[in-house]
């Protein structure tokens, strides 16, 4: 017995030829597409807008905003996201180094601590 491989018939046809005929005429070629002439203009016929240099709109550049500064880009202004949230979090660890080293975050007794130490309102 002779072993077919994937997408075989029995005929040796591989790939969309194996279908049957009626999924066969799924993937049949479409006749091309009528010509249909241009709405407007015969593309040899159009004025297309024509180039001009911008070398006269060079001096207007020079001293357009002499007072300009330029406001950070995405990747700038995240950046200094991430570095002001790593100083703020630096200097919480200095303001929370003169607790006691009994005082833990999971502790109830430093959250007390902390609530009442800082001017955070807390609801108990």
């Amino acid at each position: 017995m002779e072993r077919r491989g994937p997408g075989q018939d029995n005929g040796g046809r591989v790939g969309t030829a194996a279908l049957p005929p009626h999924l066969l005429r799924l993937f049949a070629p479409r006749p091309p597409l009528p010509y249909a002439k241009p709405l407007d203009r015969d593309p040899g016929q159009k004025d297309e807008p024509r180039m001009t240099p911008v070398s006269q709109y060079l001096d207007m550049c020079k001293d357009h905003d002499a007072n300009y500064v330029p406001t950070l880009s995405m990747a700038e202004r995240k950046k200094q996201k991430v570095q002001d949230r790593n100083r703020e979090k630096d200097e919480e660890k200095k303001k929370g180094s003169d607790l006691p080293c009994c005082f833990h975050v999971s502790c109830p007794v430093a959250f007390m601590y902390l609530a009442l130490s800082t001017n955070i309102k807390v609801r108990f």
